[in-house]
């Protein structure tokens, strides 16, 4: 793993933990009144959570952190349906307001359409009265009774384009917001808890990611530093007395390996590197206890 990916996880991991805490919080502050015992209730809801994920890293806390996770999920669960129960009732707000605006707008068709037969009569009334030399009278009707209604007329139509731009949104019929609203509570709530459980545990496995390991050069191959031959005198060079290399010596000497073991064996049992095998042998080839036997190695006896 790359440290890029490393902190990735945990950026991420520390955006879920965030996400989780806030729930947790607002729930625990919801319960009381009083700004005191709402900053008290702050203040344990964010040590509960981070509790939660240091606890969560070792194996002797499992039980505690078990029963952190519980709580933290019923409280992000709690709050989940506490926001979508304001979702519905705001929806329920907007459909009642999309009714109201529909019989609004009914009315308002209908007193636009009794203005413009208004209009239309004195018109008429008008047009007969000018051609039936009254054309005084004909032009008063017009500058009086048209004029003031076509300004009503006008008034109206302004206020029932404002009322069609005004759309309300609402769920469509298809949409994972309805499909909840028709759901029964029975089936909500189990939701909500796998939402819940995902938060905590997709942080808790972000931030127990293990730290990169530090790339190290390649060990020299057993041609650049072949095993000596003590019968031809050679002196072993000096290897690095660590831990591995001590124990593969002990096994070795004491016949864990067998009467002649094989450095490919050792290596597949230990699990170790071929540099490390080839230093234990050299620790025994040079003290006695092992010997060259044709293209391998035999224990000699001595301790």
């Amino acid at each position: 793993m790359t440290y890029t990916e490393y902190y990735t996880r945990w950026i991420f991991g520390l955006m879920l933990a965030l996400v989780s805490t806030a729930a947790l919080v607002l729930a625990l502050a919801g319960l009381v009144q009083s700004p005191v015992e709402q900053g008290m209730a702050m203040v344990a809801g964010v040590a509960l959570q981070a509790c939660l994920f240091l606890f969560a890293r070792r194996k002797q806390d499992r039980l505690i952190g078990l029963l952190l996770m519980g709580v933290s999920m019923f409280a992000t669960a709690a709050f989940i349906e506490y926001a979508w129960q304001l979702q519905r009732s705001a929806t329920a707000q907007q459909l009642q307001a999309l009714q109201n605006d529909d019989f609004q707008v009914q009315q308002l068709k209908g007193q636009i359409a009794e203005l413009n037969r208004q209009i239309d009569i004195r018109l008429k009334v008008s047009d007969r009265d000018t051609d039936g030399n009254y054309r005084g009278r004909g032009l008063s009707a017009l500058d009086t009774s048209v004029e003031e209604k076509t300004a009503r007329r006008d008034g109206l139509l302004e206020k029932l384009e404002q009322l069609k731009q005004a759309s309300v949104s609402v769920a469509p019929s298809g949409s994972v917001e309805a499909a909840i609203n028709n759901a029964p509570d029975w089936m909500r709530w189990p939701v909500w808890l796998v939402i819940a459980w995902l938060l905590d545990y997709c942080a808790i496995r972000c931030f127990q990611t293990p730290l990169p390991v530090k790339e190290t050069k390649p060990a020299k191959t057993e041609k650049d530093n072949p095993l000596p031959d003590v019968q031809s005198g050679f002196t072993p060079p000096s290897f690095p007395f660590d831990e591995k290399v001590s124990l593969i010596t002990e096994r070795a000497r004491s016949g864990a390996y067998g009467k002649r073991p094989v450095v490919r064996e050792v290596m597949k049992k230990e699990g170790a590197r071929h540099p490390v095998v080839k230093s234990a042998f050299n620790i025994l080839l040079k003290e006695g206890s092992m010997r060259r036997q044709g293209q391998g190695f035999e224990l000699t006896g001595k301790q």
